[in-house]
Parts: C-alpha cells; structure tokens; sequence
C-alpha cells in the first residue's frame, strides 16, 4: 500500500515538471488571460464605473508575425514602473505626426516608436504626458473579451473617439 502512495505521489510531481514549463512557456510565447483594473480604456474595457474588472485575452505571438496597426489595443510594459503593465490604444506610428491633447504640441514619432493613448483621454496616462513610446515595450495585442460573458467579444479596432482629426500619417505605411 505504501508504494501506491509513493507512485501516486510521483506520477503527480512529474506530471506537475513537465505542465510548470509548458504552461509558462505558452503563457510567454501565445498568449494569456489580463485582468484590467481601471478606466482609462472605457468604454472599450471596464465601460461602467464601479463594475467588475473586465478578463480580456493578450495575444502574444501575433507580433511575431504582424506589425502593429493604427487603432490597436496593446499590451505594454510601463515605461516608468516596471512592474506595472498599461493597456492602451495605438495612434501613431513611428514616421508619423501628432498633436497632443494636452499641450497642442505637434510630436514626430521617431523609428522604432509609437504613439499610445486611452480611449477615455482624461482618465489615462499616455503618450500625451509620457511622449513616444518605444515599441519594444509592447508586449502583446489585447484581442478579445472573455469576461463579463455579457461584453464576451473582438476588441474593436477604431477608436470610439478618433483621433484622426490630429493625426498626421506618415507616407510609407
């Protein structure tokens, strides 16, 4: 009897060495599940103050492959905090120009950069306080609604309030 309980036990350590590994790697690699807090995204994400964090999927491989678009929701890594990670919507991309919401400055956004924004201006920090942000700091492409079921959806790719009226595209896109 003792050396069921023995195997038993051994089956599940093993068993716990090989997912650990795989779990992680699909986790960095794939993609993975975010939950967002805050509102600087509504109504896209966490549209009503005061409700539930909405669960969304973070598409991770896709930059492999595809380069990142105008009107994106993107996962990235804060410039100024490490262990903090942002959800923002692309508005600019490197060659193009931009007037801030701020300070009515035009911005060039310089190789290798992009311009970030909420889609509720006034609730986010972003590329109109931080300026360009590097694009290697992006970390995944926010792809789907998995929670609440109700919103269980595509993120869409226009922004509710566009910002084309301040937005000066490059000529090579």
């Amino acid at each position: 009897m003792k050396w069921l309980s023995w195997h038993a036990l051994e089956e599940v350590i093993k068993g716990c060495l090989w997912s650990i590994p795989i779990t992680i790697t699909f986790c960095d690699v794939i993609g993975t599940v975010a939950k967002v807090e805050g509102y600087s995204m509504s109504p896209t994400v966490n549209p009503k103050a005061g409700t539930n964090v909405d669960l969304v999927w973070v598409d991770r491989i896709s930059l492999l492959f595809k380069d990142i678009r105008r009107g994106e929701v993107v996962v990235l890594a804060c410039p100024y905090n490490k262990n903090r990670k942002l959800i923002k919507r692309v508005v600019a991309l490197e060659g193009d120009h931009i007037w801030s919401r701020t300070e009515s400055r035009l911005t060039y956004i310089p190789l290798g950069h992009c311009w970030v924004e909420g889609d509720e201006g006034d609730k986010s920090t972003d590329s109109n306080q931080l300026g360009p942000i590097p694009q290697a700091l992006i970390e995944g492409r926010v792809s789907f609604i998995i929670w609440p079921w109700k919103r269980w959806g595509r993120i869409p790719q226009v922004p509710q309030g566009s910002s084309e009226n301040r937005l000066i595209p490059s000529k090579v896109v």
